[in-house]
């Protein structure tokens, strides 16, 4: 979130720096420009292939800031080409403003989801309704209610629920534990499972009952 919130910071400035370059464009030295831009331009890419796909999302942070960065060697290069050619120099804030705008989108992005996990919003990839029919569906589950979704960070998720089932042995409830664990981290992803065991025929409720934990 702090990460999200200071790319948005930079961004904005790189708008205020571009705005007063624009009304009075300053010398530019291109060539120089271009051999900097150049050198930064191949090891930010060479970062941002190592950082690629990753979930987490301190890492997608820091891949934004990467590329971010490599917009800006491009940019740059193309500037700094422009300026070579044309002598303008106006080229050089227009480019700024333009990575502000995509740095802008990927900030607020990063910060959104962030924030869903603050919140403890359901992940996106999870339907309550869809996780409460494959828990009944396992052998010896006779309903659930009161299941709770929410992600701890981008990639590891969590969930608690209320599980009824007949008069059997607690023993016999480990079992049951395993298979639901399994399944819900299988299918939905989620590893961290709590469950609350009920009778069905003692404590009669709405089978099949179930909320995320923030509704959105």
């Amino acid at each position: 979130l702090i990460n999200g919130i200071t790319i948005i910071g930079i961004a904005l400035f790189i708008f205020y720096e571009a705005y007063w370059r624009i009304l009075d464009p300053p010398e530019v030295k291109g060539a120089e420009v271009l051999v900097i831009a150049t050198i930064g331009l191949v090891v930010n890419t060479w970062v941002a292939l190592k950082l690629h796909g990753h979930s987490d999302l301190n890492i997608k942070s820091a891949y934004l800031h990467v590329i971010g960065d490599a917009l800006a060697s491009v940019a740059v290069i193309a500037g700094a080409v422009i300026i070579l050619l044309t002598g303008d120099n106006r080229i050089d804030p227009v480019l700024s403003i333009l990575i502000a705008v995509i740095l802008l989108y990927g900030a607020f992005r990063l910060v959104i989801g962030s924030m869903r996990i603050l919140l403890e919003f359901a992940p996106k990839h999870v339907d309550a309704d869809t996780l409460s029919r494959e828990i009944i569906a396992i052998d010896g589950v006779k309903g659930v209610h009161d299941i709770h979704i929410w992600s701890i960070c981008s990639n590891i998720h969590a969930m608690s629920a209320h599980i009824l089932v007949d008069r059997i042995h607690v023993q016999q409830t480990e079992a049951l534990i395993r298979e639901i664990s399994k399944m819900v981290r299988d299918r939905f992803g989620i590893v961290h499972t709590t469950l609350q065991f009920e009778c069905a025929e003692c404590a009669p409720v709405e089978l099949g009952h179930n909320s995320d934990h923030q509704e959105e």
